[in-house]
């Protein structure tokens, strides 16, 4: 035997025995393999002896199977719908009842080496004149249903709960029934209570909603493993009488209800399967979803949580998103909201060392009126705490863009008004100007981390007017598959526009037109990437059914991503 032949069999012999303790029959390479599969954040985990890997899909894409492995060619989902969205009537507005979950699936399903298309189901609009359901979400030809509406008044056309995965609860006069579940998904309202005047609480995935109060959501473990178990799909709860306000958006991607005049919690997709030990590295930390991708570690912290180092870091790269900001809704225009604020860089991290990771959520609509500005994103590293700022709303009729991270674009009316302007520093860029009078209903774009939004756009013919386009976003390969971060969103005038590169951010709604429904969709940016909503226009009286059902888009929620060499 030669000598580079003899020293490759001892590196064999040393590397296996390091990994097992005990001898070198097996070499690493003829592990047990499971599944090759891409798509979604990914998250490596045990469970006692088992391994397993899971895709976790806070917006849409698809699942790619490249091959099958040793353990079968089963995986187990979890689907879950968007949570419904409450109303803000002017009706006894202190007694909103509450929405009702998205429906939850889980089960398992033979897959093959193809593409499966994952479609993510958006929370319903809140904040509204009148309630909506959530979106559906549908995976491996498996539909959860988006959650029901909360019954309402005004303009009352009904005082009932929506039917949905979960329903929604019912108005407190009548009193109005709460609306009926999903068998399989989810569970029924709680009807109105006339006296006391409480709102049903909507219904969750581990119950039916109770007066007041919401249905239970159920846990699952999919995504992170059995010491991180997640609760998903909770009902809404109800405000109370005379003056107790519960308003509170679903966390979004848990497809819970919205509660009060909250939105809906938008829905998610996880994915797991066994896989071998050959097919995961090393960790040097806990916290978030851990995988490993190009000799890298890599910890994706999706909503909030904690870092913890068992060994010394001594180069981690991060990436901290803020919040998006939500698109304004005004009187035939809002304006596109901004990104949240973009931060990359690098940074030690000792041994011992446990800090905070805040994720901001996404801005809300905020009917009529300027879209909420996105929370911030903070990375409380040892050496200097990172904080990326949530990006502006887009303004309102009549308004200014709001500044933040990036600037939320200006609204129509605003007669030539400035998109809000960006945190000092790297990573935003402000939103763009509105018409320069009222006579051109068109708004400006929220800003991306790479480039400004669009202004108004002379218009090419009469009664066309172009509002502004979102601003880029910026991409980035540090989770290992390059991914479009904090693009802007559109701004809403006669014409939809786009949001950010490709749809990124949340395009914008054309002005509200009765005679014309295709014209009045909404868009929320996509979740998990600090993008903005799109804008949305109204007219006066807002009273065809159609167009109430939408509105401006939410902000995508942000992210924080650390990773390091394994």
């Amino acid at each position: 035997m030669g000598i580079r032949s003899l020293n490759n069999s001892v590196q064999e012999f040393l590397d296996t025995f390091l990994r097992s303790g005990t001898d070198a029959s097996t070499p690493r390479s003829a592990e047990p393999q499971g599944l090759a599969a891409s798509g979604g954040v990914i998250s490596v985990y045990s469970d006692g002896s088992t391994v397993y890997r899971s895709h976790i899909f806070t917006s849409s894409g698809t699942f790619d199977v490249s091959a099958i492995g040793n353990f079968g060619s089963n995986v187990e989902y979890l689907i879950v719908g968007g949570g419904g969205g409450g109303a803000n009537p002017s009706q006894g507005a202190n007694r909103i009842s509450g929405s009702g979950a998205g429906g939850m699936l889980s089960g398992p399903t033979p897959v093959t080496t193809t593409s499966y298309s994952i479609s993510i189901g958006a929370g319903g609009a809140g904040n509204g004149p009148i309630s909506n359901n959530g979106g559906n979400t549908i995976a491996f030809s498996q539909t959860a249903f988006g959650g029901g509406g909360a019954g309402h008044s005004d303009p009352a056309p009904t005082s009932v709960g929506s039917p949905g995965g979960s329903g929604g609860g019912g108005w407190y006069i009548g009193p109005g029934a709460g609306g009926s579940g999903t068998p399989g998904q989810g569970n029924p309202g709680s009807p109105g209570f006339g006296s006391p005047e409480y709102g049903g609480g909507g219904g969750g995935a581990g119950g039916a909603g109770q007066r007041r109060f919401g249905g239970a959501g159920a846990p699952n473990v999919y995504a992170f493993g059995p010491s991180n178990p997640v609760t998903y799909a909770a009902g809404g709860e109800s405000s109370d009488h005379p003056s107790a306000d519960r308003t509170a958006n679903g966390t979004y991607s848990t497809g819970n209800g919205g509660s009060g005049r909250g939105s809906g919690g938008s829905g998610i997709v996880v994915v797991r399967y066994q896989i071998g030990t050959s097919q995961t590295g090393t960790a040097k930390a806990t916290g978030g979803a851990i995988s490993y991708s190009g000799g890298k570690t890599i910890h994706t912290f999706l909503s909030s949580g904690t870092f913890t180092t068992t060994s010394n870091i001594s180069s981690a790269e991060y990436l901290v998103v803020g919040g998006g900001g939500a698109g304004g809704t005004g009187l035939n225009g809002g304006g596109g909201g901004g990104a949240g604020r973009y931060l990359t860089g690098t940074t030690s991290i000792p041994v011992s060392s446990s800090f905070p990771v805040s994720v901001g959520s996404g801005g809300a609509i905020n009917f009529p009126g300027d879209g909420i500005t996105g929370s911030n994103s903070v990375a409380s590293f040892p050496a200097g705490s990172i904080t990326a700022q949530g990006g502006g709303g887009g303004g309102g009729n009549a308004n200014a863009g709001v500044a933040g991270g990036s600037g939320g674009g200006a609204g129509r009316d605003s007669n030539g008004a400035s998109g809000g302007a960006a945190s000092p520093g790297p990573g935003g860029n402000p939103g763009g100007t509105a018409a320069p009078t009222s006579s051109f209903a068109a708004s400006g774009g929220g800003g991306g981390a790479g480039g400004a939004g669009q202004p108004f756009q002379a218009p090419p013919g009469p009664g066309v007017e172009v509002s502004g386009g979102g601003g880029d976003g910026l991409s980035n390969s540090i989770s290992g598959t390059a991914t479009i971060y904090a693009a802007g969103g559109g701004g809403s005038g006669r014409l939809k526009t786009s949001g950010g590169s490709s749809g990124v951010g949340g395009g914008g709604a054309g002005y509200a037109d009765p005679t014309n429904p295709t014209n009045r969709d909404y868009y929320n940016g996509r979740a998990n990437t600090g993008s903005g909503g799109g804008g949305s226009g109204y007219s006066s009286p807002y009273t065809w059914t159609p167009f109430v059902t939408y509105g401006s888009g939410n902000g995508g929620s942000g992210i924080v991503i650390i990773a390091y060499p394994s």
